[in-house]
């Protein structure tokens, strides 16, 4: 098959479409793509190989994994959720797709803030959590004096 030269560690084939797993991490597809099997985010079939990649990453919080983050990736990559690890991945992309993915999870920030590239390859983009810390302050007064004494007692997520 032309474009596969070299490099190819396995290969799969359907019912009228083929992959192979190269030996870099990516993928090269061909055949029908009446259901989205190449991988490319369309429903062309080719004669010619398309090149899919994966855009993967890990999230921590002081070290250790974040789960339940959405990672949102721009276009048609749609979004996923960190696992218990703190990985996500985004697989069956095509070569040449510009993306931007931006973590959320309510209550937290991220560095960096997004993420963006073009594939050429399969990618890695790690973000580092901080959780949101908030100061409680203020004066007890009765009568506009000063209340000295008193307990505060506070109810909720505190």
């Amino acid at each position: 098959v032309s474009g596969l030269s070299s490099g190819v560690t396995a290969v799969s084939a359907g019912g009228e479409h083929t992959c192979a797993l190269t030996s870099g991490g990516g993928g090269k597809c061909w055949g029908r793509n009446d259901y989205g099997q190449l991988g490319d985010g369309s429903l062309t079939s080719v004669d010619v190989i398309v090149i899919v990649y994966s855009i993967s990453g890990t999230i921590t919080l002081g070290g250790g994994a974040l789960s339940g983050v959405t990672v949102t990736g721009s276009g048609s990559l749609g979004s996923q959720t960190t696992d218990g690890s703190g990985n996500y991945s985004f697989t069956g992309v095509a070569s040449g797709t510009s993306y931007t993915l931006t973590p959320s999870k309510t209550g937290y920030t991220f560095s960096p803030t997004t993420a963006s590239g073009t594939l050429t390859g399969n990618a890695t983009h790690n973000f580092t959590g901080t959780l949101n810390t908030y100061t409680i302050s203020g004066q007890v007064t009765v009568g506009g004096s000063a209340l000295s004494g008193g307990t505060v007692t506070g109810s909720g997520s505190l």
